[in-house]
């Protein structure tokens, strides 16, 4: 799988310019990234999605209102399963 980034596609006509010039030397799938694309990569797939990333509020002047507490997520329970031993 190609990971493309950082790519300008400020134009209609820059995507078929950019498609033409990979597929005339790669034959798998394409994926357009942007800032925190994750690929998940198992024996049986490679799936691309969006970071879920904990939100957090832009820096403001002055003293806030209430304390922000961001929430945090646990990863989920297929992780465990696809550690990858470092030793």
């Amino acid at each position: 799988m190609a990971g493309l980034w950082h790519t300008p596609l400020f134009s209609a006509r820059v995507v078929p310019l950019i498609s033409s010039e990979i597929t005339s030397r790669y034959s798998g799938p394409i994926v357009q990234t942007q800032d925190l694309t994750v690929f998940n990569i198992t024996k049986d797939a490679v799936l691309v999605r969006q970071a879920k990333v904990i939100d957090h509020l832009p820096p403001t002047a002055g003293v806030p209102a209430v304390e922000y507490k961001p929430v945090e997520h646990a990863p989920p329970d297929w992780w465990k399963d696809a550690l990858i031993p470092l030793e």
